[in-house]
Formats: C-alpha cells, structure tokens, sequence
C-alpha cells in the first residue's frame, strides 16, 4: 500500500537582539558585547496528502510566556489560514540569549520590550514562509549517539545525598561520582525531499 504523501516546508528568521541586550540564563543580568551565534526562530509546516496541516516552531531563547506564545501562534494562524491549535512552538533554552520575563527577581527593565513586541511578527513570518517553500517529501526517522555533550549533572555524595554539580563547591564531603548515566541516543525524524535531499 502506498504511503500518503506529504509536503514539507522550512525557514529561518532571524530574531538576534541588538548588542547591549541583557542577557538571560545566569544569576545575573550580562550585558551582549558582540554576536559569536545570531539568534533564530525556525518553522517547519507539514501538509498531508489530505489537507491536514501542523506546524513546529523553535525559538533561540531561553523561554517565553504563554501570553507572548499566544500572541506569536494567533499570527501565525491568521497568515496561512490554519487552526491555533495545529501549531506547536517551543525554545531551545539558549542561556545568551535576551530575557522575556524577569526570572530571579529582577524587575521588567532586564527586558528588552521593544525587541520583544516584534517577536510574534517574526515568529509569523517565519510560519508563513515555511508555508510558502512547501514541498512534495518523504519522512524517515533514524537515530545516532553521542557521548561527548552532556553529562548527568547530579552527584551522589558519601552520606548519599545527591545535588547538582553547580553546588559542589559548597560542599566539604567526598562525591562518589555521577548519579546514573546519561541516554546517548538521539532519535532523528527528518524529511528530504523526493530527490534525497534533506531539509535543513
């Protein structure tokens, strides 16, 4: 039986925040002083043979509000004409990357607002051009591992307690190693196109 086709589409927006942006993901507020990795939202829309349409989302920021999210999938869904609830957006948790709430008591002036109102446009256009670049694919899923990245970052001390290796340094009892291993294996689902091609 032949599989029910499906049409991919994909892009790219790119969201860096100007340089003086503060910067979420520590104890503190740091200041950007330069741009190593620009930022980016990134949109994959899926269309199924029979008109059913999704679409995943992924921020480079550390998190994002629910209202702000709303505000980026009602766009989102107005521009291509597809339900709310088919769109799907996440971040990557990017420690450099601009506050979008205040997370350990600052105030909202750690927030860049006026970078922040432009979000869900971006966030929009990202969805409507992947929509637009739409086309004829295949689906595969593959997996591969890698040892060399994370780690378990809870240690089991001698009298058994278990903490996290950010707060060792306070500590003045022997560590035992790591709690348990880390799960190497990365699950991959990719689409390429009918000519082998993988979207990226």
């Amino acid at each position: 039986m032949e599989k029910e086709k499906i049409f991919i589409g994909v892009s790219e927006i790119e969201i860096t925040p100007p340089i003086g942006t503060l910067l979420a993901g520590g104890i503190k507020p740091r200041v950007s002083i330069g741009i190593q990795d620009p930022l980016y939202v990134k949109a994959l829309y899926i269309e199924t043979e029979n008109g059913k349409k999704f679409v995943y989302a992924v921020m480079d920021i550390l998190c994002l509000s629910r209202e702000i999210g709303d505000k980026c999938v009602k766009l989102a869904s107005e521009k291509i004409n597809i339900p709310e609830e088919n769109i799907v957006w996440t971040t990557t948790h990017t420690h450099t990357g601009p506050y979008t709430i205040p997370l350990f008591g600052e105030d909202e002036k750690v927030i860049n607002k006026e970078w922040l109102e432009k979000l869900p446009e971006k966030f929009a256009l990202a969805v409507k051009k992947a929509y637009i670049s739409r086309k004829k694919a295949k689906m595969k899923h593959v997996q591969a591992f890698c040892n060399n990245v994370s780690h378990n970052r809870r240690i089991v001390l001698k009298d058994k307690r278990a903490i996290n290796t950010w707060n060792i340094e306070n500590i003045n009892i022997q560590t035992l190693g790591s709690e348990g291993p880390i799960d190497p294996e990365i699950g991959i689902l990719f689409f390429e196109s009918m000519e082998g091609n993988p979207y990226v």
